[in-house]
């Protein structure tokens, strides 16, 4: 989205492919893409390639082609794959408990101090699950980036545009 609209990423997203921060979306293509939450994150994204690549016999670190490897129609085999994990809760405490528990701490994270400029405390999924009420309400909102391609795509495929 970035590249169509044509603004900069924010500085810590990612390194050039010299190594060096960047806030180009073109050379941070060309480089690589930092995790989130600095060590940690970068902890966490180490489990999750061994996960999802090392344990499922998949491609994993650098091995894993770029997304534009695979230019022909999807006729490539680009190794990814996934990790899925399901725990039963009833082996840990009863399930009426785990709820209770789980309302407390949304209740605990909800009623923390707020950060300077903020007026609300979001949980993981909440922006994304109020924004897909307000889309399916009011319609996806596109850049005009966005629509040029899309118009020269429907051009392209003799397709009426009607949006």
């Amino acid at each position: 989205m970035a590249t169509l609209r044509n603004e900069p990423i924010p500085l810590g997203w990612a390194m050039d492919k010299n190594g060096e921060p960047t806030t180009n979306v073109q050379a941070a293509m060309d480089g690589l893409l930092m995790p989130m939450g600095s060590h940690k994150g970068y902890g966490m994204a180490l489990v999750n390639d061994v996960l999802c690549g090392v344990l499922s016999g998949g491609q994993f670190g650098t091995d894993i082609p770029k997304a534009e490897a695979d230019r022909g129609g999807g006729t490539t085999v680009m190794g990814y794959c996934h990790f899925f994990m399901a725990l039963d809760i009833r082996h840990f405490m009863p399930v009426a408990e785990f709820k209770e528990r789980v309302d407390r701490m949304v209740r605990m994270m909800k009623s923390s101090r707020l950060a300077r400029g903020q007026n609300r405390i979001y949980l993981p999924g909440e922006i994304e699950f109020e924004t897909q009420r307000q889309r399916i309400k009011e319609g996806i909102p596109y850049s005009k980036g966005v629509i040029s391609k899309l118009e020269k795509l429907a051009q392209g495929l003799h397709l009426p545009i009607d949006f």
